[in-house]
């Protein structure tokens, strides 16, 4: 992207300007080469093999950038039935897809059956219920053999206390003994270490004990999962950017201890969603309003809201992106902004002003008219997978672009389309 040394925001080698005069707003637009760089930095931060590298598509479910990720190498990491039914529609072979679910009911077990997919179970009731839900997909006719081998999401309690999720460690051996029971087996062993972390060394703390987890089921251990979490700096210069060489270091040596141990090569498998997308992601909105602050500056007001995106109100998914003005430069100097939206929420804001004196975390902008177009940055991750229709407002379309080439690959949504589903 380009944003200073052009009178306008160039995605690619796409103007922002275009994209709106030809698609409208509100407008989310993805650049295709940046996830594409993204997700090669990645993948070779890590030298250990055999790594499979999973995106989770958690953070933007967009057919197109899920096929932008198994056009280089990657896979799919789920966590609904949801998430796999769309990466099965993209083009993703069932092989390539590893299910961390939550309370499966049979239905979503059945399914996963179905297609053989990889599942992680974070609970010994799950893992019953996926042993008896297995055995009735057996008795069922079904063509298709199930796997008969599971991995299990763990809960290092000392580490995070108050995770819902995950076999804790003083229940392994009555695991064992459950898989043992349905004639299944324990092969993988999963860690989710949180939302958003950037501290390196700190997202590295619990794995040394995740691989004393699969010491105990090494026998039959195939994968260690070391799931995904992982932070993306959203504001630059920021206190910490996520270090991938350093953790592949890192976790490479674990791994090669653990292989070392078991006698063979035991997979790696890895889920970065964000840290993908973030930074690829510009979601373009147009000023339809323009007021003066109180307390000095400006207030814009904009044709999109809080539900079209993760926003100031879900701090932990990306509350303070930077906020930049994409159709033309400005001579006059920026002044404080808060960037509202289209609804009557009170907590409608896209972006604020800086507030008490934390000048690195909040919108400054040139003096602003109606009719012009901001881009909402880092909107990549957890922008689109947060809209919804709330106060009644359609979602936006969608427009990849490659270069030069600008593609629509979500249409937006009609006011007829918030009433269609409806009985009346």
């Amino acid at each position: 992207m380009k944003i200073e040394r052009s009178p306008e925001l160039q995605i690619g080698n796409v103007s922002a300007v275009s994209l709106v005069e030809k698609y409208d707003t509100p407008l989310y637009v993805y650049d295709a080469a940046i996830i594409r760089h993204s997700f090669k930095r990645i993948a070779n931060s890590i030298s250990y093999s055999p790594l499979q590298v999973h995106y989770a598509c958690v953070t933007n479910a967009s057919i197109a950038i899920i096929r932008e990720i198994l056009a280089l190498g990657g896979g799919i990491h789920a966590n609904t039935w949801g998430d796999v039914f769309t990466a099965l529609r993209a083009g993703c072979a069932p092989t390539k897809i590893v299910y961390s679910g939550s309370n499966i009911d049979d239905e979503d077990f059945a399914n996963l059956f179905e297609h053989g997919i990889t599942v992680n179970v974070n609970s010994l009731s799950q893992l019953r219920r996926y042993a008896k839900g297995l055995r009735l997909f057996e008795r069922s006719g079904h063509k298709i053999a199930p796997q008969q081998k599971v991995g299990l999401r763990i809960h290092l309690e000392d580490k995070m206390p108050f995770s819902r999720m995950g076999v804790k460690v003083s229940e392994l051996e009555e695991a064992r003994l459950i898989a043992l029971e349905a004639g299944m087996r324990i092969v993988g062993v999963h860690y989710y270490r949180g939302t958003g972390t950037t501290r390196t060394d700190h997202f590295l703390e619990p794995f040394l004990d995740l691989m004393k987890v699969g010491r105990y089921f090494l026998d039959e251990l195939e994968y260690v999962d070391v799931g995904g979490g992982f932070g993306y700096q959203y504001r630059a210069p920021g206190p910490l950017d996520f270090e991938w060489e350093y953790f592949g270091t890192c976790i490479g040596k674990m791994m090669e201890n653990l292989s070392a141990d078991a006698g063979r090569r035991i997979s790696l498998f890895l889920e970065p969603g964000r840290s993908v997308v973030a930074a690829s992601g510009f979601l373009l909105t147009r000023v339809v309003a323009v007021d003066r602050r109180s307390a000095g500056g400006q207030v814009a007001g904009v044709d999109t809201t809080t539900s079209h995106i993760s926003s100031e109100t879900y701090r932990v998914y990306g509350g303070y992106r930077k906020i930049a003005l994409a159709n033309r430069l400005s001579s006059e100097g920026p002044i404080p902004t808060d960037v509202v939206g289209c609804t009557t929420f009170s907590d409608d804001y896209i972006g604020r002003a800086p507030r008490y004196d934390k000048s690195d975390r909040g919108v400054t902008l040139p003096p602003l008219h109606e009719g012009d177009v901001l881009a909402v940055l880092d909107a990549g991750g957890y922008g689109f997978a947060f809209s919804s229709n709330f106060l009644n407002k359609p979602k936006p379309a969608e427009v990849m672009v490659d270069g030069e080439e600008a593609t629509l690959i979500r249409q937006r949504e009609s006011y007829e389309d918030l009433v269609r589903l409806q009985v009346y």
